[in-house]
């Protein structure tokens, strides 16, 4: 298992490069990668990554957003609001894409602002959503860099794969 602080430090390095569905919960160091006798890799021999550290303490909402943000979540995953962690991510609870657009709908509706689906894995946890809920503007220069970062890198590799099929 890693240490929390090297993955932390991982995690945020993919997450300036990958849509955040991509950036891993959990990483796992092999000495090699198991393969099959004709060189590909062999999942099945892939070791089960750790269980997530139930010892973590949990993080309750402590802001008027993040409660009413929990009662959101609570309500569409069939959750008690008070036994969610404001750090975890709807995906991680159980969400799924078609709660996210309800989820979507539902926030657009409680806070009277647009809230989107994009808006929605831009701020994948009740804390970093009630924060970009509470600012004025909706979103910090950080989170606009890095979006445009991704998308950039999606346009690019769009392109490549069009590149690539045309020829």
């Amino acid at each position: 298992r890693v240490d929390a602080a090297l993955q932390a430090t991982i995690n945020g390095r993919l997450a300036t490069e990958l849509p955040d569905y991509m950036v891993p919960g959990t990483l796992v160091f092999l000495g090699a990668l198991p393969l099959a006798p004709g060189g590909k890799l062999d999942r099945a021999a892939l070791p089960e990554p750790p269980a997530a550290d139930s010892d973590a303490p949990l993080t309750p909402a402590g802001t008027p957003t993040e409660v009413a943000v929990s009662e959101i979540w609570g309500q569409l995953l069939d959750l008690e609001p008070a036994s969610i962690d404001v750090r975890a991510a709807f995906y991680d609870l159980g969400g799924d894409s078609l709660l996210l657009v309800r989820l979507a709908r539902l926030m657009t509706r409680r806070f009277d602002r647009r809230v989107r689906v994009p808006d929605l894995f831009s701020f994948r946890d009740i804390s970093s959503l009630a924060r970009w809920l509470d600012e004025e503007t909706g979103a910090t220069p950080e989170v606009v860099r890095t979006a445009r970062r991704r998308a950039g890198a999606r346009r690019a590799a769009l392109r490549g794969r069009a590149a690539s099929s045309d020829s």
